[in-house]
């Protein structure tokens, strides 16, 4: 009898974590909120630049300097957003806006400028359309 409710125990308990980790996999706990812009023309020190990012959207470590990009991958409940950092060199700022060199991002691109978490390469996103 011991024996049983010990095992009838131990499934119930497997099922929680089971349904636990499906659920945060459902409800996207774990998926970080993210806003982005597109690339746009600016004038910065008197001079025109067609592709400039918020300098909020500008990181570095070291001799990188990169953005985060939304892109899609397959995740095991379909389609998934993800980032990936994209090297860029910047040319100007005026410290809300920073100006790129031509052709590392594409226009249509969707950069991300602000998170609520910090990002790491290939973390899971959600776009946001209010503050995060």
């Amino acid at each position: 009898m011991r024996r049983r409710a010990a095992s009838i125990l131990f499934l119930f308990m497997v099922s929680m974590v089971c349904l636990g980790i499906l659920s945060r996999a459902v409800d996207g706990t774990g998926i970080a909120l993210v806003a982005t812009e597109r690339m746009q023309e600016k004038t910065l020190s008197e001079a025109v630049y067609p592709s400039c990012v918020p300098s909020t959207a500008v990181h570095s470590d070291g001799a990188r300097t990169y953005v985060y990009v939304l892109d899609e991958r397959s995740g095991l409940l379909g389609p998934e957003q993800i980032v990936r950092k994209v090297d860029v060199a910047p040319v100007a700022s005026d410290g809300a806006w920073t100006a790129l060199s031509d052709g590392a991002l594409s226009a249509r691109q969707d950069v991300v400028v602000r998170s609520d978490r910090t990002l790491s390469e290939n973390d899971r996103v959600r776009r946001s359309h209010a503050e995060p």
